[in-house]
């Protein structure tokens, strides 16, 4: 599969979200040789142990017989730990990591990695790249025909990891499976291609792509467009993409994401004076993105029945009501 390329960019009323990648396609001069994931698998459903990303060009890999002899239906998962064990997936034991060169944009290097999802039978499901830096604000950017969404989860924490596989600008002919930022009632509205996902410290990438020329397994290869689209959404192997997908993880917290309510805390961007608003940074932070994703209007958004913000200009902060709570915070630009 290959994987579209975005920018970065920002502006006064909002940081266009969209993390810099390379161009599509994995070559095979900057990928290191497949290695599988670790397991230590109990049953078919179990997680299994994590697999630490290796700071030499190939990941090292063990492997443990599991417990189980599973059955041609049963899949047997693994954990696999990458980005000096900041972020975590869970993908089937069959499935291949295979390093990926990191481009010039990843500059946050502590938080950074670059790798492929291959099959079982050598095909690139996905590629993954975290280290992209910190942006908490998106510019509305609206899509001039109306995006066909297949299929989408939202971030359970309202958040902006959301899943969501969606065909652009009512292309029959590709889709892509991804993490986003974007939320699904905002996907079909909005210029290709979708922000990457957003997690404190910084941003990512999470998809592959799937087109009208790809051997899809479990789907009849006369079937074309969105119809095609959606006989794989009922195969074995679409299913497993999605759940390795949702399973991205952030394991360890950044120095501007301490669990507290009230007092300031500070972003790559913005500082945040949490006030008498009840969050933690990372809830304020994205609160703060998800009002800006609205339309900017005399230098401010609003969601009704969530809250508004204003924006912060030059010295003087901007603001957030939450409405549920009636507490406020400010945001100030660094």
């Amino acid at each position: 599969m290959s994987v579209q390329k975005v920018r970065h960019k920002t502006t006064w009323a909002g940081l266009t979200l969209a993390a810099a990648m390379l161009l599509t396609g994995c070559s095979a001069n900057s990928a290191a040789e497949p290695t599988e994931p670790s397991t230590d698998s109990t049953s078919s459903s179990a997680s299994a142990a994590a697999a630490s990303d290796s700071a030499s060009p190939v990941a090292t890999a063990t492997s443990a017989t599991p417990t189980t002899s599973p059955t041609s239906a049963e899949v047997t998962w693994a954990k696999h730990k990458f980005a000096n064990e900041n972020f975590q997936i869970e993908l089937p034991t069959n499935w291949k990591i295979e390093k990926l060169k990191s481009d010039q944009y990843q500059s946050e290097q502590d938080m950074a990695a670059s790798f492929n999802i291959v099959s079982e039978n050598g095909r690139d499901l996905a590629e993954v790249r975290t280290g992209y830096p910190e942006v908490f604000d998106i510019t509305v950017r609206p899509t001039t025909e109306e995006n066909t969404l297949i299929d989408s989860t939202p971030d359970p924490d309202g958040k902006m990891v959301n899943y969501a596989f969606i065909s652009y600008n009512g292309s029959p002919n590709e889709a892509w499976m991804m993490l986003t930022a974007i939320d699904p009632e905002t996907a079909p509205m909005w210029e290709a291609p979708l922000d990457g996902p957003v997690y404190p410290g910084g941003t990512g990438v999470f998809q592959g792509k799937v087109d009208n020329k790809a051997v899809l397994p479990g789907v009849d290869s006369a079937l074309k467009g969105t119809e095609r689209f959606e006989a794989y959404t009922k195969t074995t192997e679409y299913k497993n993409l999605k759940k390795t997908m949702l399973s991205f993880k952030q394991l360890k917290a950044t120095p501007g994401e301490q669990e507290v309510t009230g007092g300031n805390c500070v972003g790559a961007q913005y500082t945040y004076d949490l006030g008498n608003s009840g969050m933690s940074c990372d809830e304020a932070k994205a609160f703060f993105s998800k009002i800006l994703k609205q339309p900017i209007s005399t230098g401010g958004a609003e969601i009704l029945g969530v809250g508004a913000c204003m924006l912060p200009f030059d010295a003087e902060p901007g603001y957030c009501n939450i409405d549920a709570s009636g507490g406020k915070f400010t945001v100030t630009k660094k």
